[in-house]
């Protein structure tokens, strides 16, 4: 596991900052379809394997004020807030394609020593 994220929109320099807090809400998504049938049984498709980290929410707290500067232009210069895909490498150093920003960096709050405190809720584009 790393100590550092990056976010990469293929084009521009790649953003590294300090990995966020955990515990990570994943957002998780199962890859099948559950469904009835009309006489209340339950029917399963499956759509692949593993899951899909469809909504993943980021916890940074504690982050340095160049690191928070940094991201805050990611996001909003060079993606355009959510108008262009990135891609997201958790601490795991797995890569999450074709993400999007939803917001969060509205919220941020600046602590003693010029650090910040906030979270960033992302989103996977499913069909590109």
């Amino acid at each position: 596991m790393t100590t550092t994220v990056t976010f990469n929109d293929l084009t521009n320099p790649v953003v590294t900052v300090k990995s966020p807090s955990y515990p990570e809400e994943e957002g998780r998504t199962y890859t099948h379809l559950i469904g009835r049938t009309m006489g209340g049984g339950i029917k399963t498709a499956d759509m692949g394997d593993g899951t899909v980290h469809q909504n993943p929410v980021l916890h940074f707290r504690d982050m340095t004020n160049t690191h928070y500067t940094n991201l805050k232009t990611f996001f909003e210069t060079t993606v355009s807030f959510s108008k262009t895909s990135f891609t997201y490498t958790d601490p795991h150093a797995v890569a999450h394609t074709n993400m999007h920003y939803l917001g969060g960096m509205e919220r941020a709050r600046s602590k003693k020593g010029n650090r910040w405190d906030f979270d960033v809720r992302l989103t996977k584009d499913l069909a590109a």
